[in-house]
């Protein structure tokens, strides 16, 4: 199983003594060069007049601009740390790294209560009744929960909960100048490096749109991929409408669960098992029923978690 998140607009100050490296994030081999270009090319575009347009921000946050000089010197924190929106609060996070649930392993055997259910989540013509995909045997410990979880930066590309970065103000639609958009600088280096690292797994995708763009499963992947989508009913209409606080509280308290059950020995890590992932999903708070949709050409499946 892995988990694809996206950032948050929302990032805290706390203080620091860390500093930005880049040879030390996820997959620094392969990705320095774009993390350490696309930092050049943001840094330039600070510096123009019309930045604030450019970077989509009003004249409330225009003065954000400047986290985007100070890269290199602002105090690193882990990504975790870093990002404070609705769906890092709702995950809890912190209650997870601070209680050392990382350091107990993750050495679950997919253990999931037989009794549980889902509600109203039936798979389409028994498609996924004990869909799994089987990825190599990665290291346990802490190290085997921090490779579940990558969060896509429109800055950094994606990086481990762990890793440490800077405040930055970038999200993934942003059209540099002689660049263009963000995402589409990302989908290039990607595409080859995620396919590859996300093979054998079941994918459980909670970002948004723009960060969907910077990379996406190709034709015939290996194993499927969750598209996690929430919709709250009216109760007064019976009608059903996407309300965005509650869409990224929901996936964020899916995240949370997800880590928490593996580091619990309920889900395993690397055999990731539709099934108990729904399950997961259906016991989250305020979930009402869980809908799955058969899989298209690219491996995907959109699952609706219904409020």
């Amino acid at each position: 199983m892995r988990i694809l998140l996206p950032p948050s607009a929302g990032k805290t100050t706390k203080k620091s003594t860390n500093h930005l490296q880049l040879e030390k994030l996820w997959q620094a081999e392969h990705l320095t060069q774009t993390r350490g270009q696309l930092i050049n090319d943001v840094q330039n575009t600070a510096l123009l007049a019309d930045a604030a347009q450019i970077f989509k921000l009003g004249p409330k946050n225009a003065h954000e601009i400047s986290q985007n000089l100070e890269i290199y010197d602002a105090p690193a924190l882990a990504a975790w740390q870093l990002y404070d929106g609705v769906l890092y609060e709702a995950a809890k996070f912190a209650q997870i790294f601070s209680s050392g649930a990382l350091a107990q392993g993750g050495q679950g055997q997919g253990s999931q209560s037989q009794d549980a259910q889902h509600q109203g989540g039936q798979h389409p013509a028994g498609q996924y009744q004990g869909a799994q995909c089987q990825a190599d045997q990665p290291q346990g410990g802490q190290g085997q929960l921090e490779e579940l979880t990558l969060v896509f930066s429109a800055l950094f590309g994606p990086v481990r909960l762990t890793d440490l970065i800077t405040p930055h103000r970038l999200s993934g639609s942003v059209k540099l100048p002689g660049q263009g958009a963000v995402s589409s600088i990302w989908s290039k280096p990607l595409k080859e490096l995620l396919a590859q690292q996300l093979s054998g797994h079941v994918v459980v995708d909670l970002r948004s749109a723009e960060y969907g763009a910077m990379y996406r499963p190709s034709r015939g992947g290996e194993c499927l991929t969750l598209n996690i989508a929430v919709a709250k009913v009216n109760p007064a209409t019976g009608k059903r409408s996407v309300v965005s606080h509650w869409a990224k509280h929901t996936r964020g308290l899916l995240a949370g669960a997800l880590l928490e059950a593996v580091a619990a020995g309920q889900l395993a890590a690397n055999e990731g098992d539709v099934d108990e992932i729904l399950q997961v999903a259906a016991g989250l708070e305020g979930v009402k029923e869980v809908e799955i949709t058969p899989l298209d050409a690219r491996g995907q499946a959109k699952v609706t978690l219904v409020l």
